[in-house]
């Protein structure tokens, strides 16, 4: 495994499995703006969700959400919107790294790109 780190100290041998590094590039790539409304790409949205060691993204949730002034009366259908095209670049582009335990993630989507926290 790539991600294994082993520590030696006195007689034991410690092993420290380390949390896959996602990149805003494995999200990226998925991020389709081009199937987002006119209000919906304006929208900067924070994801939550879980990855398991079955490499399953779970519990996916929004975080946070904000659009600029602009967006009458639509505001919450492009939040919406925006969400599922968030949701299907999680499920599609995160990493099939091996995990031993469920590891929780936040990925904020936004126009000018993916950041991951």
């Amino acid at each position: 495994m790539k991600y294994l780190a082993s520590f030696i100290r006195s007689s034991f041998i410690y092993v420290a499995f380390i949390a896959p590094a996602f990149s805003s590039a494995d999200f990226m790539q998925c991020w389709n703006l081009g199937a987002l409304s006119n209000e919906a790409a304006k929208v900067t949205l924070t994801v939550s969700f879980t990855q398991q060691p079955s490499h399953q993204p779970e519990n996916l949730k929004i975080v946070g959400a904000s659009s600029p002034l602009g967006i009458y009366g639509n505001e919450e259908m492009a939040v919406q919107q925006a969400f599922e095209v968030a949701r299907r670049a999680i499920l599609m582009c995160s990493p099939g790294d091996e995990l031993i335990a469920p590891i929780a993630h936040i990925v904020t989507f936004a126009p000018t790109g993916v950041t991951i926290q």
